[in-house]
């Protein structure tokens, strides 16, 4: 069921047609991908949450525009998905973040195998990947070499936040609000992984995906998994 009316959506549509992106917040001139809903949606310059948009969605949206190339925000391919983020709603959020960190593990992560192997922690970082947990990810930074933002250490104490927050979910006492801090950690997480990964921006969100990952969030009563 729709929670924007039709001369909302069109609202959206006008403004991601017509604006560019923004780090930031921005103005009402250019903006970021939350601040130009709210601008289409009521004129004001912020990067609150629509009340139309899945809480999910919102915490892990910010980081994700934070961390998406130059090349991707100003691509047609996230300029229409992001069309679709003010219309989500909070009926379909455990399966949502479990789309956002299960790509983490799939399509982030394992990116830096290659790295960890140089730095002499290859079989480290499958058991990592394999278990997914932030004990297996805490053990790899003792034992790097690497030093500087490229250490694989870095990303796995990206990937332990990331286990330990979604972990921490099944026994929060507002479950609504645990998720909500875990799809924000997994999303720097993935702003850590971007920012180790910048010397191959190009390949590194080639193999992530993430277009594919936002409309399988928007379309989560359709989709089961990407």
């Amino acid at each position: 069921m729709n929670r924007l009316t039709h001369i909302e959506q069109r609202n959206i549509n006008i403004w991601f047609d017509t604006h560019p992106l923004t780090q930031g917040v921005g103005s009402l001139e250019t903006a970021c991908t939350i601040t130009g809903i709210n601008i289409a949606l009521s004129g004001a310059v912020t990067d609150r949450r629509p009340t139309s948009m899945s809480t999910v969605m919102h915490s892990f949206a910010i980081q994700l525009h934070d961390a998406l190339s130059a090349e991707l925000l100003s691509g047609p391919e996230y300029r229409e998905v992001a069309k679709r983020l003010a219309d989500t709603g909070n009926d379909f959020e455990a399966p949502r973040l479990t789309l956002i960190i299960n790509w983490m593990w799939q399509n982030v992560f394992p990116q830096f195998q290659a790295l960890a192997a140089d730095d002499g922690v290859g079989e480290q970082w499958k058991h990592m990947i394999s278990e997914r947990t932030a004990t297996a990810a805490e053990a790899i930074a003792p034992i790097t070499t690497m030093k500087g933002l490229k250490s694989p250490a870095v990303v796995a104490r990206a990937a332990a936040q990331t286990a330990r927050a979604d972990d921490e979910v099944a026994s929060a006492d507002h479950v609504d609000e645990a998720q909500q801090v875990a799809a924000q950690i997994a999303g720097e997480a993935l702003g850590t992984a971007a920012w180790a990964a910048r010397d191959n921006s190009a390949a590194f969100w080639a193999a992530a995906n993430p277009i594919a990952l936002i409309w399988a969030l928007v379309n989560i009563d359709q989709e089961e998994n990407i």
